[in-house]
């Protein structure tokens, strides 16, 4: 007797059509892909229906119905959120100034006032700075400038602060006011360099507000009358040692200012103050042009012929004389005086 068999049937088993390996490895792939980005798929069952359902119905039919759930709901990742990085803030304990570099040049920090690293110098031997010399400071502070002493070659020997350069006799002045009207910031980088030719004693600049301070105008002291004319017209604020002094004449104590009694010397630094008002007479003037300079009052002058724009010049309580030769030829010198004090005029 044959048994009996159902249709589509064979030894009692159903014949199960199962997924080809591409599909299903495309849907692993599909998944890692969409993980990352909150991509809802479908359930694995729900696969396994639809494509029996793809395999008896046709691609056709069935591939626009599978692309509304294959995607359900796609998101761009959202951003984390990542922490400000805050300055650090700087060291409150710097000193005003740091050498950043130059020591081999002579470069350096000095106190002030008691306060360390209040001042920087071109030259911490003493003397005249070198030549070829380069040195950057930093200014650790807000703070204007105050230059105690300031000369260096005009136009070829410069300190720069930030973008600003100063050079020459006048240098100190023009930094003081611009740094007063302007200051500095803390971490302005200050650069002083030199050429290769001629140099001078340089530079001292301070910090003001920390330790230093401007020093105050001393008032002029009263000048005794005298039976030719008066006492004390000028005072000797520096320069001794460069053989710079203060001298009698007509009959008058103080009346003239000297480079000495000889050819004056060569790098010399003289300051001169003006205690009285009254009329100047140039007795002798003769120091080498554009090198060696007398300032008095805003009037710089030099050479055989530079005492002519002194002679008949008024001057006036606490003005300031100042007189600076470089380190190459030298001359005689001057002898400035008060014209009431009996001295004669010197012949046209």
């Amino acid at each position: 007797m044959r048994e009996h068999r159902a249709p589509g049937r064979r030894g009692g088993r159903r014949r199960v059509s199962t997924p080809p390996l591409f599909p299903a490895v495309a849907l692993v792939v599909l998944l890692n892909v969409a993980a990352p980005y909150n991509v809802t798929l479908a359930a694995p069952t729900e696969w396994v229906g639809r494509w029996r359902r793809i395999q008896a119905a046709g691609w056709a039919t069935v591939v626009a119905p599978l692309a509304g759930p294959l995607l359900v709901a796609a998101q761009a990742p959202t951003p984390v959120p990542q922490p400000t990085a805050q300055p650090s803030a700087p060291p409150t304990n710097l000193p005003p100034f740091t050498l950043v570099n130059g020591t081999q040049f002579g470069c350096g920090v000095l106190s002030g006032g008691g306060r360390p690293g209040a001042c920087i110098t071109s030259n911490l031997q003493g003397g005249n700075y070198l030549n070829t010399a380069r040195c950057v400071f930093r200014l650790n502070v807000a703070a204007s400038l105050y230059a105690v002493r300031f000369r260096t070659e005009a136009w070829n020997d410069i300190l720069s602060v930030g973008t600003a350069e100063y050079s020459g006799i006048y240098g100190g002045d023009a930094l003081g006011a611009a740094t007063a009207a302007a200051v500095p910031p803390a971490g302005t980088q200050i650069v002083w360099q030199a050429d290769y030719s001629v140099t001078y004693t340089g530079f001292e600049v301070c910090a003001l507000g920390y330790g230093v301070t401007i020093p105050p105008t001393v008032a002029p002291t009263s000048a005794a009358p005298t039976e030719r004319g008066f006492a004390g017209t000028f005072e000797l604020v520096a320069g001794a040692e460069y053989e710079c002094a203060v001298v009698s004449a007509g009959g008058a104590p103080g009346s003239c200012i000297t480079t000495g009694p000889r050819d004056y010397v060569n790098a010399a630094q003289c300051t001169w103050r003006v205690l009285r008002e009254t009329h100047l007479t140039v007795l002798n003037f003769s120091t080498t042009l554009q090198y060696d300079v007398l300032s008095l009052g805003g009037v710089t002058t030099s050479g055989p012929t530079g005492g002519s724009v002194l002679e008949g010049r008024t001057i006036y309580p606490n003005q300031t004389v100042a007189w600076l030769s470089d380190n190459g030829d030298n001359g005689r010198g001057f002898v400035i005086c008060a014209n009431d004090t009996g001295v004669p005029t010197p012949p046209p």
